[in-house]
């Protein structure tokens, strides 16, 4: 693979503060985000992707184990692209910047 075809991947693996919004007859997405006091606007959803497994350390599989985890790729207003992760393991709802991609 070259280097244009090559994606350029930086791990972050931070939590962050997510603003949602919706166009009217719309669904609820991301508008924009916090990530280390500067707030991001969100142009662009690219991918929209869920995930639902079981920790590997878990013995049991009962459903209140169950990580649930949907993961939003966009691009911001610095013309970066981003996964931002939204964590629904149990009661938990825990937005985190998972990576910028390019």
């Amino acid at each position: 693979m070259d280097n244009e075809t090559q994606q350029m991947v930086k791990f972050i693996g931070e939590t962050i503060e997510v603003q949602m919004a919706a166009e009217p007859g719309g669904v609820y997405a991301p508008a924009s985000f916090t990530w280390r006091g500067s707030t991001l606007r969100i142009e662009a959803i690219l991918r929209i992707f869920a995930e639902a497994s079981w920790p590997k350390t878990s013995r049991t599989r009962g459903w209140w184990q169950k990580r649930r985890r949907t993961h939003w790729i966009v691009r911001a207003s610095d013309g970066h692209s981003y996964q931002l992760t939204l964590d629904r393991t149990g009661s938990r709802r825990e937005w985190i910047l998972l990576k910028q991609l390019e």
